[in-house]
């Protein structure tokens, strides 16, 4: 019988990582204490940076390679826009959030802009980009933003309406274009302006789903430690009763505590307190197997689970743990203390009486201190 794996219970803290390593070249500007609204906001608005940059360079290789001068000339008008565009990033970053998503969609407006007085001019339909920034303007803009966004949506609206029905002569080399190549022109445009919005939108999607994860996280994990907290031990406890009813087998819950730990918090301070919680929890975790959990259900009390396992296995997985922390002190302020922990153990092998071993786990974490700490006891 394969032992239940609960080591995506466990890494918490590892997936947290990977999700900021994701954002790393959009996270400019994003603070731990973001709401998760403001995060995608920010990340979308940078992202809209790289889209900017990435469209004109594209294009502007596209007109060198056609050859036409009206092309190549709108290309290179575009270029200060590109070129100013990293100072989105700079307000960001310096947390003008407000500037910075103005600048944004100003910055796109002037491109669009600058592509049809360079060269296009609305032959080539580079104006149905006015409908792009007005359909993105308001997942850019926060809520309470909504007399910004109404300003940009209808300034958006009223150029694309102006340039469709006005009509912006094009360079006269544009005509040289054959009627293929136009229309290439024409389709590049709208097939840009859809992958872009496809672009924010998957952009948007990945953003909800981790704020998603996050509150997940946020429900089961203990904030300090990482460590799955009581909520998510008695899912997983659950999870292994069921198990174990269809498939038989055993296996061992422990409770352990922090010997004397008040002295820490008394002596050091609970910061140093906190931060000690933290240096167990990470020990802890070494010593367990891929398949164990480890939970902190409040204060300085642990809970183990210990799948497809029996006393004497269990008993050889603690007593790695107990002699790991007596050998790897906790140090705060240049200071060591060897911080030893007292640990009751009980076996279950009738998913009927889990909550009563369970108390019979903490009643022998309790007779450990009784018969002196830096101990391991087990229920009958």
């Amino acid at each position: 019988m394969k032992p239940t794996s609960f080591d995506g219970m466990t890494k918490a803290p590892h997936r947290t990582a990977q999700l900021t390593a994701r954002w790393r070249w959009l996270s400019f500007g994003v603070r731990a204490e973001d709401t998760a609204t403001q995060v995608r906001k920010i990340v979308q608005v940078n992202a809209g940076v790289w889209l900017l940059i990435g469209t004109v360079l594209i294009f502007n290789a596209l007109f060198w390679l056609i050859g036409n001068e009206a092309l190549i000339q709108s290309g290179l008008w575009q270029w200060p826009v590109m070129l100013a565009a990293p100072t989105v990033w700079w307000l960001n970053a310096r947390r003008h959030l407000h500037a910075a998503r103005w600048l944004m969609i100003l910055l796109a407006m002037v491109d669009c802009l600058l592509a049809v007085a360079g060269g296009q001019g609305t032959a080539s339909t580079v104006h149905v980009y006015f409908l792009l920034f007005a359909v993105m303007t308001p997942t850019l803009f926060a809520v309470e933003e909504w007399p910004a966004t109404l300003i940009l949506v209808v300034t958006n609206l009223g150029m694309f309406l102006a340039l469709q029905f006005g009509h912006w002569p094009a360079h006269p080399a544009f005509a040289l274009l054959d009627a293929h190549t136009q229309a290439m022109m024409i389709q590049s445009m709208v097939v840009s302006c859809v992958l872009i919005l496809i672009l924010m939108t998957m952009l948007t999607e990945i953003a909800a789903a981790d704020n998603e994860n996050r509150l997940i996280r946020l429900a089961e994990t203990d904030p300090l430690t990482g460590l799955p907290n009581r909520r998510q031990f008695r899912q997983a406890l659950e999870a292994e009763g069921s198990r174990m009813a269809r498939e038989g087998g055993s296996f061992v819950l422990g409770v352990f505590d922090l010997d004397h730990f008040k002295r820490v918090n008394d002596e050091w301070g609970h910061d140093a307190g906190d931060q000690a919680l933290v240096h167990i929890g990470h020990v802890v975790q070494g010593q367990l197997r891929a398949y164990d959990l480890v939970a902190r259900t409040g204060g300085e009390e642990f809970v183990l689970l210990l799948p497809h396992t029996d006393l004497a296995e269990a008993r050889l997985v603690v007593e790695r743990i107990r002699q790991a922390l007596e050998k790897d002190p906790f140090t705060y302020s240049g200071q060591a203390r060897v911080i030893t922990v007292s640990i009751g153990l009980a076996l279950v092998s009738d998913a009927a009486t889990m909550d009563q071993r369970l108390r019979q786990a903490d009643e022998a974490m309790y007779q450990a201190k009784h018969e002196g700490r830096n101990r391991v006891c087990c229920a009958p």
